[in-house]
C-alpha cells in the first residue's frame, strides 16, 4: 500500500481528505519547497509519524502528516533505518505529483553526527542511505522537519487537551 494511501492530518489533526490534492494545492504560489521527515517514539507499539511540509520561504509552512506503527524494535539502528525508508517512500511518491516549480528540498533525519549522542555511529549510514536514493539530507541539529515537527505530533504535544 501507497504511503500517501493512508489516513493523513494536519498539524491540527484534521483529517485531509485527499492529500496529493492538498499538496498540489499548497504548492501554488511562489517560493514553495516540500520537506519530508519521520521520527517515532514508543507507546504499546512503535509510532511513527511521517511528515510533509509544504514551505513557503521566509513565512512558514504547512503541516501534513501520517502515522504507522510496527511492533517494538530491538535496536536504534533499525529504528533510524525505518523512520529514514518511510520518507524515502514518502519522497518517491510525493515527488511526481509536485508541480514543476516546486521542489522536494530535503529529507530530514533523526540522525545527530555529535559522537555524544546514541544515533552517531549510525549518522553516516543513515545520510547515505537517503543521499544514495538521490534525496537532499538534513541531519541534526538542523533536521527540523524530523526532529521538531514529527516529534511534536509522535509525542502527542499537538493534541489539545479537552479541558
Amino acid at each position: 500500500m501507497a504511503i500517501l494511501d493512508n489516513a493523513w492530518h494536519t498539524l491540527h489533526g484534521k483529517k485531509v481528505e485527499d492529500i496529493r490534492q492538498t499538496i498540489k494545492d499548497a504548492c501554488q504560489g511562489d517560493d514553495k519547497v516540500v520537506l519530508i521527515g519521520t521520527d517515532s517514539q514508543l507507546h504499546r507499539k512503535l509510532e511513527f509519524v511521517t511528515s510533509i511540509i509544504v514551505y513557503t520561504l521566509n513565512k512558514g509552512g504547512r503541516v501534513f502528516y501520517t502515522k504507522t506503527y510496527q511492533p517494538r524494535v530491538e535496536s536504534l539502528r533499525k529504528k533510524l533505518v525505518d523512520e529514514a525508508w518511510l520518507s524515502i517512500n514518502t519522497a518517491w511518491e510525493v515527488e511526481p505529483i509536485l508541480p514543476p516549480d516546486v521542489s522536494l528540498a530535503s529529507i530530514h533525519v533523526d540522525v545527530n553526527p555529535n559522537e555524544q549522542e546514541a544515533s552517531s555511529k549510525y549518522h553516516d549510514e543513515i545520510y547515505w542511505l537517503v543521499k544514495g536514493q538521490g534525496f537532499e539530507v538534513v541531519t541534526k541539529p538542523f533536521a527540523w522537519a524530523a526532529s521538531h515537527v514529527s516529534e511534536h505530533i509522535v509525542k502527542h504535544r499537538n493534541e489539545r487537551s479537552a479541558a
